[in-house]
């Protein structure tokens, strides 16, 4: 598991080491050779154990400027830096404005209180951000609740750590 530095930021509630690594785990195989889209990024966690781990690309959207220098630092330092992209936008004028489709995993941890989230699921499965047999995980707070479904998209697996919980989404018909 890649070890990440403390944060400076209050208002920065990073995924714990503990659920990206469960993560990875149960993604397992699917995340060698994957394309991952990761966001509301904040530290990248995901992103980063995924590139260690075999995915291909990972392109990364957080609006903070200062975060994503840390991050950006950090993939040098560990030596992937061809292999992910920072993206610095607002998650959903990203998802309005850009065509990039064919994802095999995309990772949204919208800020707790956001109330984004049906919002950027919807844009996800509008813009066709994920391939045929692609994932959409939403790490949120207990107290969220997420539709079962949207559009094709439709809840699998729901995960509960303390009050995160992590909903899991596949792409039918």
């Amino acid at each position: 598991m890649i070890k990440f530095y403390k944060k400076k930021k209050e208002i920065l509630r990073p995924t714990t080491q503990k659920i990206v690594e469960s993560l990875i785990n149960i993604l397992g195989e699917s995340v060698k050779d994957s394309r991952i889209l990761e966001l509301y990024a904040g530290t990248a966690r995901f992103s980063l154990e995924a590139v260690r781990r075999g995915a291909v690309e990972a392109v990364i959207v957080e609006k903070d400027r200062e975060i994503m220098e840390e991050v950006r630092k950090k993939t040098v330092k560990l030596g992937f830096q061809d292999k992910i992209k920072f993206i610095k936008s607002n998650v959903v004028s990203y998802l309005c404005g850009n065509n990039d489709t064919g994802y095999d995993i995309i990772f949204m941890d919208p800020p707790y209180d956001s109330d984004e989230y049906q919002k950027a699921i919807r844009l996800i499965e509008e813009k066709k951000k994920l391939n045929n047999s692609g994932q959409l995980i939403v790490e949120h707070y207990h107290k969220v609740k997420l539709p079962d479904s949207i559009g094709f998209l439709m809840k699998k697996d729901v995960r509960k750590y303390g009050q995160t919980v992590i909903s899991f989404y596949e792409r039918v018909g």
